[in-house]
C-alpha cells in the first residue's frame, strides 16, 4: 500500500477561523498574546470544565465561560520553572472548580450569552 499524498488527493481551502462561533479558540489566542502562565491556566481550566461537562454538570457551552472567568480572576505572571508551572496549573483548577461549583447552571447558561 502507498502513502497517502494529501496533496495529490484532494485540494484544501482555509478560511479565518470564527471565534465568535468557536470562544475558546478566541481564549487560547489571548492566552498566547498575554504569555507567562496564562496557556497554563487556559489549559488547567479547560480540563477542569471539560470534566465537569463529560459528567453532565455543566453545558457543553459552559465550558468557554469556564474558562473565560478563570482567565480574568488570575493573573498572568512569568513561569520559569516546573515548580512555577505547576503552581499555576494548581491555581487554576483550584479557581475552575471555584467557579463552576459557585455558578449554577442558570448563571452558566447567563454567562455562555453574555459571550455572543
Amino acid at each position: 500500500m502507498s502513502a497517502l499524498d494529501l496533496l495529490s488527493a484532494a485540494s484544501f481551502e482555509f478560511r479565518a477561523p470564527d471565534v465568535k462561533r468557536f470562544p475558546c479558540l478566541r481564549l487560547a489566542y489571548e492566552a498566547l498574546r498575554a504569555g507567562q502562565s496564562a496557556p497554563v491556566y487556559l489549559n488547567a481550566a479547560n480540563e477542569v470544565a471539560v470534566d465537569r461537562f463529560l459528567k453532565r454538570q455543566i453545558t457543553f457551552n459552559a465550558i468557554a465561560a469556564i474558562v473565560e472567568r478563570v482567565l480574568q480572576q488570575l493573573p498572568a505572571v512569568p513561569v520559569e520553572s516546573i515548580d512555577q508551572i505547576l503552581t499555576a496549573d494548581r491555581s487554576a483548577r483550584a479557581a475552575a472548580e471555584h467557579v463552576s461549583n459557585r455558578l449554577g447552571r442558570t448563571d452558566l447558561s447567563a454567562l455562555q450569552g453574555s459571550q455572543h
